[in-house]
């Protein structure tokens, strides 16, 4: 594997699950999850891309080709933007690590996300048919695991042989969470929970929609449930769809400056697309002024996510003195 790749997944994996747990602890500020999720999406487009049949150039080549220099300088962008991302992340873990230190200050933490997870517990009971017992156990299970990632140190690997143990780290941990998941709940409760959690985008629209709702329009436990279904179904299509249109993009030209603005009008296209889908389905599952609202709340989601967008583009012009990104406090 290129070693500007593994640093790019190895990165993307230690942001994401850090962006993660700060977007679930409320006392964190926003702002530091949303420059995290920004400098993810940045290492996506200064990853270098490198052809597999490529072969490497011999140690006493002639001068670098355009393309070579091209993707030494992605590589140059890539390393200093994962340590600029990297470095609020290690300020906050390094800080948070001490504080768990103190006996009294892990278990208040504990008791203040099994607090947060009220909600879930309702859900996990209620929509994965979970008894109350498991349920509790569940999330008891996660508040360690969180915990338990929080007082581990997790430093950027520096050499090869460290990128190949921090990823099979990385899997190992992943088999384990799901070995322990299913001793907890079993293998059917296990897919019921997977499910529900690829759902969750869905089904946070839904309880959108839901709370705009009210009296004779308010919505069915059996409507949700049905709505969910086919929003799910039509976020994963979309999901697909971009995946296959950015691989597609990233063939075609690495380097273009303009990928991600044409990333985002593909995105908004298709959302608008999916979007008339959903209305249709829902047609069926609801009444006209419920679908009506229904069309607020996905024209809503969709004017936050270009709303996003224009934060993200505006951060990244170039500013007096910076090369690549403009300076922000």
């Amino acid at each position: 594997m290129h070693k500007s790749s593994v640093v790019f997944t190895l990165t993307s994996v230690t942001l994401a699950l850090t962006t993660i747990f700060l977007w679930r602890d409320r006392n964190i500020s926003r702002d530091l999850a949303d420059a995290l999720q920004a400098r993810i999406t940045a290492l996506e487009q200064l990853r270098p891309t490198v052809p597999s049949h490529q072969s490497p150039k011999p140690a006493n080549s002639a001068a670098p080709s355009h393309a070579a220099t091209s993707t030494l300088s992605s590589t140059v962008e890539l390393a200093s933007t994962t340590r600029a991302a990297a470095a609020p992340v290690a300020d906050w873990n390094a800080r948070e690590r001490r504080l768990l230190r103190n006996p009294k200050y892990r278990e208040a933490r504990a008791a203040y996300r099994r607090l947060e997870f009220a909600a879930r517990r309702k859900e996990l009971i209620g929509v994965i048919h979970l008894s109350p017992e498991n349920a509790d156990e569940l999330i008891d299970y996660w508040v360690e695991s969180e915990l338990h990632y929080l007082e581990q140190p997790h430093p950027n690997p520096t050499t090869e042989e460290e990128m190949r143990v921090r990823m099979q780290e990385i899997e190992a941990a992943k088999l384990k969470n799901e070995k322990d998941l299913r001793a907890i709940l079993g293998d059917v409760a296990y897919a019921n929970l997977e499910d529900y959690e690829a759902s969750r985008q869905s089904r946070d629209a839904v309880y959108q929609l839901r709370d705009t709702l009210t009296d004779g329009d308010a919505l069915r436990d059996d409507q949700i449930e049905a709505l969910v279904e086919a929003m799910h179904a039509e976020q994963s299509q979309l999901k697909n769809e971009m995946r296959e249109y950015s691989a597609t993009l990233k063939a075609g030209g690495a380097d273009d400056p303009n990928m991600r603005r044409r990333l985002q009008e593909q995105r908004t296209n298709r959302t608008q697309a999916a979007n008339l889908r959903i209305h249709a389905a829902a047609a069926t599952l609801l009444s006209s002024r419920q679908v009506d609202a229904l069309d607020k709340v996905l024209w809503l989601r969709l004017e936050a996510d270009q709303a996003r967008e224009a934060i993200f583009q505006t951060k990244a012009e170039p500013g007096p003195g910076d090369g690549k990104f403009a300076k922000t406090n």
